[in-house]
């Protein structure tokens, strides 16, 4: 109650007076309703395909991988800017299973009468739209934000408080609707190795999210993918799964593809992939160096100074250039 005849006034609550509820999951120890879970990895991977796959489940209560779990059946909104929805989510859905009419594709925001000319959903100023559309749709237990930078503009997407002021919102949606919303981002250009820092350019976007999780590659089966937890505030379980990515073709011969999930979970960590592929490549530079200063002397002694300037040339620094004339025994 506000006491003050103006301005603001502090609102606070006895935690006695607060009743606790129960996690409603959407995809047990996976996925929360009334939260944001973010997906990540390199490009070409199949993050997309996953969120589609997840979505077929949803809309025909399937059941999760592994677990055999059944979903509870419920709507999907779906933005995308990066695949087309007639020659690609549409098929991929298709060849998934889903049911069609409980996936929304949102196209836009469009002004007046006419949707020839729909903008681009901007986080920062048409969540409200986005809240309509829910309202008028009823029943929706996700929605895929796919990628999620690309509804940011005008967010610096490596500044934390940025980005925190554009996904608490978001987040306050979900929970006030009790719906997951997933989102897909790409890792930073740079980063230390760790899968914490994976998502994003900021850090801000792992700690708007109750769980995150990291596509990479399996380094025991190049044809296999693995979804790995990069964080989960809500559950204890750490285990991965597996994919793989397979051909498929409709009943009107499209050629699509779609995810097929593996039957047991894995036990290998993001942490642990990202340092054996952060090893793999530091070893695979380091021999292309080596070979690199044998090819140039193979047909003799060159001139010290000028191999070192071609060198440079090639991205070679003279410290990496001596490690390498050591590691050839020149």
């Amino acid at each position: 109650k506000n006491t003050r005849k103006k301005g603001s006034f502090p609102m606070y609550r006895k935690i006695s007076d607060i009743e606790p509820k129960p996690i409603n999951w959407l995809w047990e120890d996976y996925m929360a309703k009334g939260t944001i879970t973010l997906i990540t990895g390199e490009p070409e991977l199949g993050k997309s395909q996953i969120t589609l796959s997840m979505a077929s489940i949803v809309t025909t209560g399937g059941n999760w991988p592994v677990s055999g779990e059944k979903c509870e059946e419920g709507n999907v909104i779906i933005l995308s800017d990066e695949d087309n929805p007639e020659k690609t989510i549409h098929p991929r859905l298709e060849a998934n299973g889903a049911n069609l009419d409980k996936i929304i594709y949102f196209d836009g925001i469009c002004e007046g009468d006419s949707n020839s000319d729909c903008q681009l959903f901007k986080l920062k100023t048409d969540l409200r739209e986005l809240e309509k559309m829910i309202n008028d749709i009823k029943g929706v237990s996700m929605i895929v934000v796919d990628p999620l930078s690309a509804y940011l503009a005008g967010v610096d997407t490596y500044n934390n408080k940025d980005v925190r002021s554009m996904l608490a919102p978001l987040s306050n949606l979900a929970g006030r609707y009790d719906i997951a919303i997933v989102g897909v981002e790409h890792p930073p250009k740079s980063s230390n190795g760790r899968a914490m820092n994976q998502v994003g350019g900021s850090i801000a976007f792992v700690a708007a999210s109750r769980s995150a999780y990291l596509v990479s590659k399996d380094p025991e089966d190049e044809e296999r993918r693995l979804f790995l937890k990069i964080k989960n505030n809500l559950s204890n379980y750490s285990g991965g799964i597996s994919f793989t990515v397979e051909s498929h073709k409709l009943h009107n011969g499209i050629e699509i593809s779609k995810v097929v999930w593996g039957d047991e979970s894995v036990k290998i960590t993001a942490d642990e992939v990202l340092a054996y592929y952060e090893r793999t490549e530091f070893q695979h530079k380091k021999e292309l160096r080596t070979k690199w200063i044998q090819e140039e002397l193979a047909d003799g002694p060159k001139n010290a100074a000028e191999v070192e300037k071609k060198a440079l040339t090639q991205g070679i620094t003279e410290k990496q250039l001596r490690n390498a004339k050591k590691d050839a025994g020149v």
